[in-house]
């Protein structure tokens, strides 16, 4: 981990199989004396390596198996810790490169500015990326992932950290960074829980420090999903994450949940995981899909797998005689079912453009990308008309969303196709479609129109596609779908994060539609902090009753407004006094009059009268929401008499009230003291 006698000893090796038998049987030393590389990627005529500081360009010129030519792409990446540095590199639909940060946490990369070959720097910081090599171009992704950056045949990204085996990128950074009135939520959902076990081969081997985590993940990385359907019989989608400190790789099943995934081990019975070794040595470190539908597993094969730096001092003593024991070793294995060999894998470097795209037709996912990615990069304009005609009408989904996507990176995506695109029986067809889109609002407003039909589709993913699409535009075409899509998906955490990054250029509207359909209000008062003018109709529009009063909502929302705007408008004092009417209304409905009591207290000359309002509702004949309402309002004014006010009707309380009454006089000190004294 320190290097080979203090200095760079990172190889990356040129693997040929000869005779097309499947087994390599040709090593190349490529490169050497490399800062430890952690990512690699074919490219050109030569590959993309990650090795922190840089990504640079490898190339062999000559013919001799050996590069030549390296030329430095992007430098500045964080150099630390070997399992902390910049990886992956992964072909993407969107016809950019993405890579991994390397970081276990957003602050340990931030601040990181990253240089480019163009003379451009990017703010980096603490986020994951996606890059355009031959442009120079750098844009932040949500992140970081520790190590890997994988995805999905439909465009999801996920990612990985040591005790977090799977999680996916549900919302995008490019999202989330462009309204500065928004704090955005964490842009993940985690698909596993923190450490959960592993099931290895042979008990766990000793260790030097977090005990409790014996048995269960610790050194999780590199997650794939695999591609194809050679390898397995079923229709699930299938997800590894390798543990190189257990020895093994666990499989889980991925279900679709809305905009997202749910995830669950695809072995629940056995007592072994997927890939499980007796070989102590054994370190699985990555797993791919491979382009003969095989799954690929690369063994690190190492005695010792932990870094020094996290050992304590008896551990790197007697650790240190092995810590490059295996150096020599390493192994890729192919898994595969009995009978059913992998298949031979084609030569893409040798095809024509109209074979390319029929490749869009291929099972395999690493085929499709390589097609893909040889398409744009090779500039193939006269595969237009066969890109169109398979992503009109080829029965395959996956043929389609590909012919799509390169059509976008080779500039012939046209407004008509993503028009019927939106009308596609496949929903990631239409999400992509929008995705495609929304750099095209501007000049095609009739693409905007046509998508508006999106707002009301089935499918979760792609209304929160159309959330982050619309905000793209300031049309107010957008504007009112935006707030038709806000409303439909009020309870959705991620397409409200959506619509909230979105709500830039179409506060207003939402405001409007929040304040008729009575939600998102308080959602709306924060994000509308500096919009005096906007703030202004949308209170006037809270403190006035519908024709059936006041509903709930208004009260609520107001309240909250108070919270953190306390001063008290004319217009708001009658409001209070109809709040007032409405707590002493024995008839009126338990959430209107739980919602009207947060209105009380808020003024010095009405105080003590609330109060007594207030006391006069700790009593059994009164409904338990609107006692619970009365409780938290009177901690809001923090009265000292306030634990004997609440602990004189205890008798009287339910138990989630004496919960509440509980919690509540834990806040203070003094309140505690009384409390226990009263105990």
């Amino acid at each position: 981990p320190s290097g080979v006698n203090g200095k760079a000893g990172g190889r990356v090796r040129f693997l040929e199989d000869s005779d097309a038998d499947g087994v390599y049987d040709k090593s190349t030393v490529f490169l050497d004396g490399v800062n430890f590389p952690a990512g690699i990627m074919s490219w050109q005529k030569g590959a993309l390596v990650a090795a922190a500081p840089d990504i640079f360009y490898a190339e062999d010129t000559t013919g001799d198996g050996k590069a030549d030519k390296q030329t430095v792409l992007y430098t500045g990446f964080k150099q630390g810790n070997q399992q902390l540095r910049v990886n992956g590199l992964r072909w993407g639909l969107d016809n950019w490169v993405h890579g991994a940060n390397g970081s276990h946490h957003s602050r340990y990369t931030a601040g990181i500015k990253i240089k480019s070959s163009s003379g451009q720097t990017f703010e980096l910081g603490g986020f994951d990326f996606r890059i355009r090599p031959d442009e120079g171009l750098l844009e932040p992704l949500s992140g970081p992932s520790q190590f890997g950056r994988s995805r999905d045949d439909w465009g999801n990204w996920f990612g990985v950290q040591n005790s977090f085996p799977l999680w996916h990128y549900v919302l995008e950074h490019r999202y989330l960074s462009r309204n500065p009135d928004f704090a955005p939520p964490d842009p993940r959902r985690i698909l596993t829980k923190s450490n959960p076990l592993v099931f290895p081969a042979r008990p766990p081997q000793k260790r030097f420090h977090s005990f409790n985590q014996s048995g269960r993940f610790t050194s999780a990385c590199s997650p794939a999903i695999y591609r194809d359907g050679h390898l397995f019989s079923d229709d699930n989608v299938y997800a590894f994450t390798c543990e190189p400190f257990h020895n093994l790789v666990q499989r889980v099943i991925l279900k679709r949940d809305g905009e997202s995934f749910t995830a669950e081990r695809a072995e629940p019975k056995d007592d072994l995981d997927f890939f499980a070794s007796e070989d102590r040595w054994c370190r699985p470190v990555m797993a791919r899909t491979g382009p003969d539908g095989a799954l690929w597993v690369v063994d690190m094969y190492r005695y010792m797998i932990e870094h020094p730096q996290w050992l304590p001092a008896g551990g790197k003593a007697e650790m240190k005689p092995f810590e490059r024991s295996g150096m020599e070793y390493g192994r890729i294995y192919r898994v595969y079912k009995d009978g059913k060999p992998p298949r031979r894998i084609p030569r893409l470097d040798k095809s024509s453009a109209k074979e390319l795209v029929e490749h869009f037709g291929d099972s395999n996912g690493i085929i499709r990308d390589m097609a893909h990615r040889l398409l744009v990069q090779r500039k193939e304009v006269s595969a237009t008309k066969a890109l169109v005609e398979m992503a009109e009408t080829h029965a395959s989904a996956k043929a389609r969303l590909h012919a799509l996507c390169a059509l976008d990176g080779l500039d012939q995506l046209s407004a008509t196709l993503l028009k019927t695109t939106f009308h596609d029986p496949h929903p990631e067809l239409r999400r992509h479609a929008l995705r495609l889109a929304e750099s095209r609002w501007g000049e095609h407003p009739e693409l905007l129109k046509a998508s508006v039909r999106l707002t009301d589709d089935p499918h979760a993913a792609v209304r929160l596609q159309a959330a982050c699409s619309w905000g793209e535009s300031k049309s107010e075409v957008a504007g009112h779908a935006l707030a038709k899509v806000a409303i439909r998906d009020a309870g959705n955490p991620y397409v409200r994060a959506a619509t909230f990054s979105s709500s830039e250029s179409h506060f207003d509207r939402l405001a409007q539609a929040a304040i008729e359909h009575g939600v998102l209000i308080d959602e709306v008062l924060k994000l509308g902090a500096r919009r005096k003018t906007s703030l202004d109709a949308l209170l006037a529009g809270l403190m006035k009753p519908g024709k059936d009063g006041y509903e709930p909502e208004q009260f609520r929302s107001l309240g909250g407004w108070l919270n953190h705007n306390p001063k008290v408008s004319p217009e708001m004092v009658k409001v209070m006094a109809k709040a007032r009417e409405v707590v002493a209304d024995d008839s009126a409905s338990s959430p209107l009059r739980a919602a009207a009591v947060g209105l009380l207290a808020r003024q010095p000359e009405n105080l003590a009268a609330d109060k007594h309002r207030l006391d006069d509702l700790l009593t059994p004949r009164v409904a338990s929401e609107v006692k619970l309402a009365a409780v938290q309002t009177l901690a809001r004014v923090g009265d000292d008499g306030l634990p004997d006010t609440l602990l004189m009707g205890w008798l009287g309380y339910l138990p989630q009230e004496r919960s509440r009454v509980l919690d509540t006089l834990l806040q203070r000190k003094e309140w505690t003291r009384t409390c226990l004294k009263a105990i």
